[in-house]
């Protein structure tokens, strides 16, 4: 896998959480790594700095500076949510630990991961007032008005009211970063993949979430 992002200058890699089979190999090096908290593991972070700890010493030390990594991604999709209200201090108690074994905060940050998933969330609603081309990045017009600002698809409305939430709740200039994006390979009613054939010339729509196949081949071209 690794051999296959060099090949394609892919300099960034996410891994969900610490895969060792990923980490151990020398190969890694130049690739910049956001290493994941696994879910279960996040509400045992907040009880103890120790733990924080632990994970540190167990998921961090033995790779670096070998491996860059570039944050520590605290969980994923648990904001909304009921696991939402252990990250903060799951957050905290890494940072400290990071601190603590002698890691600057700019060489590695810790983040948490939101879940933003609003494609065409309210299907009766939508079929009565928007349009596919809203979705797909295909409007030429403008779809949405909020005030001076126009939206020409679903993904600068999420984008938008993500970031004027952070300015005001969290602080201005913090960063924020796209993990995922996609189209779900099956649906419901209006929005199967036969349903959704319909607005894609040529052959059926895809039904990959990534840009590449099992077997490492592209499937989608960028």
């Amino acid at each position: 896998m690794i051999t296959m992002y060099k090949s394609r200058n892919i300099g960034r890699i996410r891994l969900y959480e610490p895969d060792y089979s990923v980490l151990e190999p020398p190969c890694l090096s130049d690739i910049q790594v956001l290493v994941g908290v696994r879910n279960q593991d996040v509400y045992q972070l907040p009880k103890s700095h120790i733990a924080a700890e632990i994970w540190v010493k167990n998921n961090i030390n033995p790779y670096w500076p070998r491996v860059l990594f570039r944050c520590i991604g605290v969980g994923n999709d648990l904001i909304p949510g009921p696991g939402a209200q252990y990250i903060l201090r799951a957050m905290k108690n890494l940072r400290n630990a990071l601190l603590r074994h002698g890691y600057l905060c700019n060489h590695i940050k810790v983040s948490a991961a939101i879940r933003a998933s609003c494609a065409f969330p309210i299907h009766h609603w939508l079929e009565r007032s928007l349009k596919n081309d809203y979705a797909l990045f295909s409007s030429e017009n403008v779809a949405v008005k909020d005030g001076g600002l126009s939206c020409f698809n679903l993904f600068d409305a999420i984008d938008g009211a993500l970031h004027a939430f952070m300015q005001k709740a969290v602080a201005p200039g913090v960063e924020a970063v796209v993990l995922e994006s996609g189209w779900p390979s099956a649906g419901n009613g209006e929005f199967t993949i036969a349903k959704m054939a319909r607005v894609k010339a040529g052959g059926a729509v895809e039904r990959n979430w990534g840009s590449f196949y099992p077997n490492k081949g592209p499937c989608l071209f960028v």
